[in-house]
């Protein structure tokens, strides 16, 4: 994973949403009529690489008191497919934070008001959608021969083939194999450690997944006590179980399929919300290239496949947003491994 600070200029909107005037919705309710579920499709003219993704929900409930109340998340993503220049215009290109003004319009609006004045205005930049090489405009602008672009592949930050399980950004590997008594111990300390470190890792969507390495671990530790060091460890290279959430049964289409070249109605990147009695809220989302990511391993990562190669967009589904810092865990594995006799 690229690692760097998010803020500063660089930033731009792939799609926004506020108050559709024709359905009488606000983005919101429209989000609460498929379960929670917002899906938005990244342009095909977006270059492949490494980019930040923001989701970004202004919730207007206090909005006409000068207390608007942004709520917002982050995701890095691989975008696989053609490398080539990406320029922004720009009125579209901004610095986070200074994105909006403290008195805007969008952000003193009054939901409550009897004659609110629509059409409600989305804050910050207008939309902006990278043209892909087939566009009319970009072909006129090459003189209809094609630049010479380069196909950009994944090749660190991935999930090594070889995992036992996943927990948010952390991924549990084996242990040692071992077959002496100080080898069992060992790997125990290893598995503990995992632990340890998946808690840390754990958003405030669970640590689910950090309990069933727990289990794992609490196995190894049984074995070193009941003095079994064969073959070691008990089940080995075993894919554990997730007791993670499956995959939304049904996906809503994307929000800005169809939308033009120059963004228009433009439709946001990730708006979580969920409108309370008379509260109105607004989506929008911001897309960013990170630092170049330092060089890893990548020894043992999976084959992704051709995904994007061909030029068609892909399409993002956004289920659940972490904002809040992980709280501190306390659990059964923290307090065994405590109680671990080494030797």
């Amino acid at each position: 994973m690229t690692k760097g600070s998010a803020a500063g200029p660089g930033w731009f909107k792939l799609w926004d949403e506020g108050y559709d005037e024709e359905a009488g919705l606000w983005c919101t309710e429209k989000l609460m009529r498929t379960d929670g579920l917002l899906s938005v499709r990244i342009p095909a003219g977006l270059p492949g690489g490494n980019w930040l993704f923001r989701p970004e929900l202004l919730a207007l409930q206090n909005a006409h008191e000068g207390d608007p109340q942004f709520y917002v998340g982050c995701a890095q993503v691989f975008v696989e497919g053609v490398s080539a220049p990406l320029s922004v215009p720009a009125d579209r290109s901004v610095s986070i934070p200074g994105h909006v003004a403290v008195d805007e319009p969008g952000l003193t609006f009054n939901i409550y008001s009897e004659n609110p004045k629509f059409p409600y205005p989305v804050p910050g930049p207008a939309v902006f959608v990278p043209p892909s090489s087939s566009s009319p405009s970009v072909s006129a602008a090459a003189g209809n021969k094609k630049a010479p672009s380069s196909a950009t592949r994944q090749r660190t930050g991935g999930v090594p083939a070889d995992y036992l399980i996943k927990n948010a950004n952390w991924v549990g590997v084996e242990v040692a194999a071992y077959s002496t008594e100080r080898g069992c111990w060992a790997a125990a300390e290893d598995c503990w450690g995992q632990a340890d470190a998946c808690y840390d890792a754990a958003p405030p969507s669970g640590s689910r997944n950090c309990r069933v390495w727990e289990r794992k671990c609490r196995g190894i530790n049984d074995a070193c006590e009941a003095g079994d060091y064969r073959d070691g460890p008990p089940a080995r290279g075993v894919r554990l179980v997730s007791e993670e959430p499956g995959a939304p049964a049904r996906i809503p289409a994307a929000a800005n399929e169809g939308q033009g070249e120059q963004g228009g109605e433009g439709k946001e990147e990730g708006e979580h919300e969920g409108k309370e009695g008379g509260g109105g809220e607004d989506g929008a989302s911001e897309a960013a290239s990170p630092p170049p990511p330092a060089p890893t391993e990548t020894e043992g990562l999976p084959n992704w496949g051709g995904a994007g190669d061909d030029g068609r967009p892909v399409i993002v589904t956004i289920t659940e947003i972490v904002t809040a810092p992980a709280a501190a865990q306390t659990s059964y594995g923290r307090r065994a491994r405590r109680g671990l006799r080494f030797r």
